[in-house]
């Protein structure tokens, strides 16, 4: 009686060794396929950041493009006088200064 007794047992925990066995296996492709996703976010984060970090340097090298060819473009536009400078303007009379000398009568 003893001896079926230890056979029930050891039918019972042979089961119970295979259900753990298939749980660990459930859970060993889990992790496996948990750490596939893992790194993929990884790459895809990695590759975002490295066409942010592209996309920065290209804002800088078009901001440094842009403030090179304003700094070309003023030194090729020639230098803008004020309009005083261009035309001077005499205050003319409507006199003409030898006329007035000669028809002043001077003492």
């Amino acid at each position: 009686m003893q001896k079926n007794l230890m056979n029930k047992k050891l039918v019972t925990l042979k089961q119970e060794n295979k259900e753990a066995q298939a749980d660990w296996t459930i859970i060993q492709q889990y992790l496996v396929d948990l750490n596939l996703n893992d790194k993929g976010e990884q790459e895809k984060s990695s590759i975002l950041q490295g066409q942010q970090h592209q996309d920065a340097e290209s804002v800088a090298r078009a901001e440094i493009a842009t403030a090179q060819e304003e700094g070309l473009l003023q030194n090729e536009l020639p230098l803008q006088e004020d309009p005083v400078e261009l035309h001077p303007q005499h205050p003319q009379n409507s006199f003409d200064e030898s006329s007035t000398h000669n028809s002043i009568p001077q003492f």
